[in-house]
């Protein structure tokens, strides 16, 4: 076991300084299709009076394992070590909660596409049947990318048909290398009661990483138990994620 990670993905209403994404609620249209977006797949369309905001929203038809969706954004400027806020409005139709997949490509200064952190930047957010919800995805801008785009994918296995609108993005100074004890992407704070813990804010850093060297073996236990604590109930969701060598 080498590596111990906390990520959350928590649904964060408010309002944002409006980033570089053209055309974020997609009221452009030209030959009924979004300015500044791309659409590769046949499922995709604008749709009018269906939207959370304003007159159009997208529309995201996936009816299974062989189509898939394709949309992508015009690309816009990012320098390494920002984080990315995406804030975005979701609406379910029909079929996977989690169906839509929400990615952030990436390119350096050479214009080459990075595939491999663009995979890893997928984000799920989960979706509500007839009713439009909040969403967040944040991303961390890895070095050498001076460029990217949002990309809309739905999995290989996903059945969905959903909406999308209202997009807000905001680059913001990240704490992902921020060391707090052991931890990585955290502060080291004073507990009333005594001790130490680290605190963790979402939008600060993606995650909270603990990195062990040498691996620690884990193969005999059974059970891991933490404290958590949270100032606001939002409903988010929390994930752990335990990185192993085999």
């Amino acid at each position: 076991m080498s590596c111990l990670r906390l990520v959350v993905f928590a649904a964060v209403i408010g309002l944002v300084r409006a980033g570089e994404l053209s055309n974020p609620g997609f009221e452009e249209a030209q030959d009924g299709k979004p300015t500044g977006w791309t659409i590769r797949d046949e499922g995709t369309s604008l749709v009018t009076g269906q939207g959370s905001e304003g007159e159009y929203c997208l529309r995201i038809v996936d009816p299974g394992p062989k189509a898939g969706s394709d949309v992508t954004s015009a690309k816009f400027a990012v320098q390494e070590n920002q984080l990315c806020v995406l804030r975005l409005k979701l609406f379910l139709e029909s079929g996977d909660r989690q169906g839509l997949g929400v990615y952030l490509k990436l390119w350096n200064a050479a214009g080459k596409e990075l595939v491999e952190p663009r995979e890893q930047s997928a984000v799920r957010p989960r979706m509500e049947e007839g009713q439009w919800v909040d969403a967040t995805a944040i991303y961390q801008i890895p070095e050498g990318v001076t460029q990217a785009a949002i990309w809309f994918h739905t999995f290989s296995t996903a059945t969905v048909t959903c909406r999308v609108d209202d997009l807000r993005l905001e680059l913001t100074a990240s704490e992902a290398d921020r060391q707090a004890g052991d931890w990585r992407g955290g502060e080291l704070v004073a507990l009333p009661e005594g001790g130490t813990a680290v605190r963790w804010t979402h939008l600060r850093s993606p995650a909270l990483t603990e990195t062990f060297d040498p691996p620690a073996d884990w193969s005999q236990e059974g059970m891991l138990r933490f404290r958590l604590r949270s100032d606001e109930a939002t409903g988010a969701g929390f994930m752990l994620i335990l990185d192993s060598e085999n």
